[in-house]
C-alpha cells in the first residue's frame, strides 16, 4: 500500500498510509472543507514522478493561508508545461490551505 502526503499550510509535511484517508469524505475532512465544498485536482511532479495534488477550489477566496510548499510544486509544474508563456511565479495564483499528495496511479 502507498502513501499520501499532506503538505499543511506551515510547511510541515505527514505522510499517512493509504488506509488512513481511504475515502473522499476522509480526504474532504483533511483539507478541512466543509459538506459542499469543492476539491480541486491538479496533475503535478513530485519525487520525479507525476502525482496527485488534491486541495480545496476556493481556499484562496475563503481567505486560507497560503500553502507555500503546495503552490511551488504547482507552480513548477505550471512553468514547465508553459515552456516561457508564464515567466515568473508572480504570474500564478498560490494554493490556500492544506493540500493532499498521491503519487499512485488511481485512488487506493
Amino acid at each position: 500500500m502507498g502513501y499520501k502526503t499532506i503538505i499543511w499550510p506551515s510547511g510541515t509535511i505527514e505522510r499517512m498510509n493509504c488506509n488512513e484517508i481511504d475515502s473522499f469524505d476522509r480526504m474532504k475532512q483533511m483539507l478541512q472543507l466543509d459538506h459542499g465544498d469543492l476539491v480541486e485536482h491538479v496533475t503535478v511532479h513530485w519525487n520525479g514522478r507525476v502525482a496527485h495534488m488534491f486541495v480545496d477550489e476556493e481556499g484562496l477566496v475563503k481567505g486560507k493561508r497560503a500553502n507555500l510548499l503546495a503552490s511551488v510544486i504547482y507552480w513548477n509544474n505550471t512553468l514547465q508545461r508553459t515552456m516561457g508563456v508564464l515567466d515568473t511565479y508572480e504570474d500564478l495564483s498560490h494554493i490556500a490551505g492544506p493540500a493532499i499528495l498521491y503519487e499512485g496511479v488511481k485512488w487506493e
